[in-house]
Parts: C-alpha cells; sequence; structure tokens
C-alpha cells in the first residue's frame, strides 16, 4: 500500500467516524450509540468497560496522618473542585494525546472507589464536574443520575461543557436540553476554562452558559486566565444574580502556559469585596501535578510526586499560610476551602490523595476558630443551597 493511499483511507475512515458521531450524539442514546460505531473499527472489538462493571468493595482505612501539624482540623468537610472520570474510554484517550490526561471510569477507578475514597477520608459532599462534549455529554448525564441514586447527596454535579474547538464543545442547546430533562440533578456549570485560546468570559457561547446558569439558579464554576481581569468583572456587574465560583487565578497565566505566572492576589480579594455574587475556593498548594517542565500536560505517576509532596509539605503550607490566613480571615464568609482539583488518575491514588486531605486539614487548623467550619464546609453550603436543587446539609 502507498504511503498516499494509507492516508486517503485514514481521512476517509476519521471523517465516517466524525460524521457518524455527529448524527449518533442528536440520538436519545447519544455517546453509547458514537462508542459502538467507533468500537466497530477497533482490532479487537473489545468493549469498554462501564462502572457498573466489577465494583470493588469498599476496604480503605483512615489514612495515618504523616505530618504533626498542630491544630489539625479533623471536622466536617467538603471537597469543592474535583474533575470525575469520564465515561468514554475515547474520550479519555483523545484528551490525553491533546495533553489533558482525563482517566475513565473502570474498575479500579469506580464510583464506589471514589466514594469509599471520600469516607476514608471524612469527606461529606464532593463538587463533582461531569466533562461534557459533543459526543460523551449522554453518557455523562446517565452516570450522574446514577451517582445520585446510588449515594444520595454525596456529589454535587456540575456539567462541564468545554471551549476546546468546534469538533469537540458541545452546543449550549444540548447543555439546555439536559437540564430541562433533568430537573434538580445539576447545581453548577464548570470548570469553564477558555483553553482554546480564542474564547474568553465575554465569549457570546459563554454568555449563553450565564443565562442558562441564571434561569435554573445555577453556580458558574470559572478558571479564567489573568488576560480576562477586565471582562470577569464585566460579567460580575452584567449578571448579579448568578453566583460565580473563580479558582486558580491568583496565579495565573495569560494562556501561554504555566510558567507565565502573574500574581493577581490583590485582585481576587478586590473581586471579592466588590461583587456579592463573587466566591473564591481554594486547596491543596501541594505540587502534585508534578514539579518538572516535562510534566506539563502528563499524569505523573504517584510514586514521582509523592516523595516531592513529603519533602515541601510543611514549606508549602507555611508559604500558604503567610499568603492565605490574613486574607481568608478577613472576608471569611467568601471563600470556599477544601479543593483537591483532583482530575489525573494518580490523583486517586489512596496515598497522595491521603495526603491532599492531610495537608487541607492541617491548613485549616491553622485559621483562626471562628473561620475553619465556615471554610471547610458553611459556605459551601451556603453557596450550594437552592442552587439547581435544595441540598439537605448531611
Amino acid at each position: 500500500m502507498t504511503k498516499r493511499n494509507a492516508i486517503l483511507i485514514a481521512v476517509v475512515v476519521g471523517v465516517v467516524i466524525i460524521a457518524g458521531g455527529s448524527f449518533l450524539a442528536d440520538q436519545r442514546d447519544g455517546f453509547l450509540a458514537y462508542h459502538s460505531l467507533l468500537n466497530w473499527f477497533r482490532r479487537d472489538g473489545a468493549p469498554t468497560q462501564t462502572p457498573a462493571a466489577q465494583n470493588p468493595p469498599c476496604s480503605l482505612n483512615p489514612k495515618p496522618r504523616e505530618f504533626n501539624r498542630e491544630p489539625y482540623y479533623t471536622g466536617k468537610l467538603y471537597d469543592s473542585h474535583l474533575h470525575l472520570p469520564t465515561i468514554s474510554g475515547i474520550v479519555s484517550s483523545v484528551s490525553t494525546n491533546m495533553g489533558l490526561p482525563t482517566p475513565a471510569w473502570d474498575k479500579n477507578l469506580s464510583t464506589d472507589y471514589l466514594n469509599c475514597l471520600s469516607e476514608a477520608e471524612g469527606v461529606s459532599k464532593i463538587f463533582g464536574f461531569h466533562l461534557l462534549t459533543k459526543y460523551s455529554h449522554a453518557g455523562e448525564v446517565k452516570i450522574a443520575r446514577e451517582m445520585e441514586k446510588k449515594y444520595p447527596g454525596r456529589f454535587v454535579h456540575f456539567l462541564m461543557p468545554t471551549f476546546i474547538n468546534s469538533w469537540v464543545d458541545v452546543e449550549v442547546v444540548t447543555v439546555a436540553n439536559i437540564l430541562r430533562k433533568n430537573p434538580g440533578l445539576f447545581v453548577g456549570l464548570g470548570e469553564v476554562k477558555f483553553i482554546d485560546g480564542r474564547s474568553g468570559p465575554d465569549d457570546p457561547k459563554a454568555h449563553e452558559l450565564y443565562k442558562l446558569a441564571r434561569e435554573h439558579k445555577l453556580i458558574v464554576m470559572m478558571h479564567p486566565f489573568n488576560r480576562h481581569k477586565e471582562l470577569v468583572e464585566k460579567i460580575l456587574r452584567e449578571y448579579p444574580d448568578v453566583k460565580f465560583l473563580f479558582h486558580g487565578i491568583d496565579k495565573t497565566s495569560n494562556g501561554g502556559g504555566p510558567h507565565e505566572e502573574v500574581d493577581n492576589i490583590e485582585w481576587v480579594m478586590k473581586i471579592l469585596r466588590d461583587y456579592d455574587n463573587a466566591y473564591y475556593s481554594l486547596g491543596s498548594q501541594l505540587h502534585f501535578y508534578g514539579f518538572k517542565k516535562e510534566h506539563v500536560g502528563k499524569a505523573v505517576p504517584s510514586s514521582e510526586t509523592l516523595p516531592r509532596v513529603r519533602a515541601e509539605f510543611n514549606d508549602t503550607l507555611d508559604q500558604t499560610f503567610t499568603r492565605w490566613k490574613r486574607r481568608i480571615e478577613s472576608i471569611h464568609d467568601k471563600f470556599i476551602g477544601g479543593e483537591t482539583d483532583r482530575w489525573h488518575r494518580p490523583h486517586f491514588d489512596a496515598e497522595l490523595s491521603g495526603l491532599i486531605n492531610e495537608f487541607i486539614r492541617s491548613f485549616i487548623g491553622g485559621l483562626d476558630p471562628s473561620v475553619r467550619e465556615k471554610f471547610a464546609y458553611e459556605n459551601a453550603e451556603r453557596l450550594i443551597r437552592g442552587a439547581g436543587t435544595s441540598l439537605s446539609p448531611n
């Protein structure tokens, strides 16, 4: 076979997959039908595992503390920022190849395992982000329904529409249909992050999402870049009746890479003071995503990050106190604590996850006693109360 013919065949197959997926994504079974089409092209034809398959029993015990930081918070805690695995092995593979390594649910990383891990760490609720793409939205909604039925009140479900490109991004009308057909299931939209390099908080599609948030009383969880500061304040003014939960912008880039960081902590404090609808979430500052330049865009094994995390635990905690303690205590009703920002598969490793949890609890313990519970869960409870659905606190 000539190289030209091989390329031609690859292009034709790709077009068929994409066209078929575009058609099937509009059908009742959405991604499930699309997934079947893709499996037809696989050499082995092996089906992708689903979360229902071989869920392991809960056998995790609370991880012993490794550091003797006192005072230490042992009370109720919410995880306010967690990227859930995707229902789709295809989405997982494609996103990983793009440098956005998203794991898929399987027998090792199942909903039962995640529920068990949160119990072992004393986490009452998880703000869980369901990644929506054009071809996987039906499957993501289905698993959200299953999770809520199986673990009622454990997960606070957010729909996460992408801003990547038109081939991947789910349409706003699809998000609207999901919300209409699943009243009360979702309490927020996000994480909204404009990684396509073109969009921003003032993008027309973003405005359509804000309008949906207003209609359904949803929280908008957003991670803007440094270049978006003026636009962030613009939307806060335009949508005073929509609650915006920001994160990751106290040190952020213009969107060009993690090594172009700009310190925006005083601007964060300004928007929290100036806008009643602005909130900020904060969690572990440990380098569990990696610490080398070549780690960017990779799911770094926990065996590689754990030694660094342990070596830097105390120094990083001290730096976090210096940077945030007095600021949180000065506007104690606007900060949501406990976010792990777990995303890559190694982040769900029980040993690494336990250290992230220990860091967060060590930080909360160092806050003024009058602020600890607010930061750990009370502000989060107040934020989600009446948002999409009335979730009764545990």
